[in-house]
């Protein structure tokens, strides 16, 4: 089965009301792979996880003011809720006007991982359905990866990150993309393959 990538990342570029963009994932299972799985799978507090989200990269960047930041999703840590599904690191070292993310290979700074709960609640919930490989898959990338972009992203428009800054996001073990790019003029959404 092919992950509908582009689809996905149509959601998190876009942005929006958080709601709408959670159930535009949920049509993107319905069209993938048809099951009623994806109906069964609940709303998580969004707005909540855009909070809580932006106070944590707030105190993580703020005052290193890297010039790239890595966000890597480590959903294999997540503890019963007790762990951590988001990585961070660091680097003044990036070229936030050029999509190249070399960088992310030799970071200076890693702050504290973070867990983001709505994804975890996800992730529990629909582990507990004993899906099949290609079902739970997709759930993967629509759940944490598409998720998890729909939180980070909002999360840095609400904390106005007012520098040049390079963002990238995805799966701490490859599937690395363009989250989004801040300058003194606000944040632009990428949610872009390179």
């Amino acid at each position: 089965m092919t992950i509908p990538y582009q689809d996905i990342l149509s959601v998190v570029r876009k942005g929006g009301d958080h709601r709408r963009s959670f159930n535009a994932l949920r049509e993107i299972g319905r069209y993938a792979m048809p099951s009623a799985v994806w109906d069964k799978i609940r709303m998580p507090d969004v707005e909540a996880d855009v909070l809580l989200a932006g106070a944590w990269l707030k105190e993580s960047i703020f005052e290193f003011r890297p010039s790239g930041v890595y966000l890597g999703l480590d959903t294999l840590n997540e503890h019963q809720g007790n762990g951590k599904n988001i990585e961070i690191g660091m680097t003044i070292a990036a070229d936030p006007t050029t999509l190249n993310m070399d960088w992310a290979y030799h970071l200076e700074q890693r702050g504290e991982s973070y867990l983001i709960e709505g994804m975890y609640e996800v992730h529990k919930a629909y582990q507990k359905l004993g899906l099949d490989y290609h079902t739970g898959n997709l759930g993967d990338y629509l759940f944490f990866f598409g998720y998890s972009g729909i939180v980070l992203a909002a999360a840095l428009e609400r904390i106005a990150v007012n520098w040049d800054c390079l963002f990238i996001w995805g799966f701490h073990d490859g599937d690395l993309v363009y989250l989004a790019r801040s300058s003194p003029k606000g944040i632009t959404r990428l949610a872009a393959r390179g």
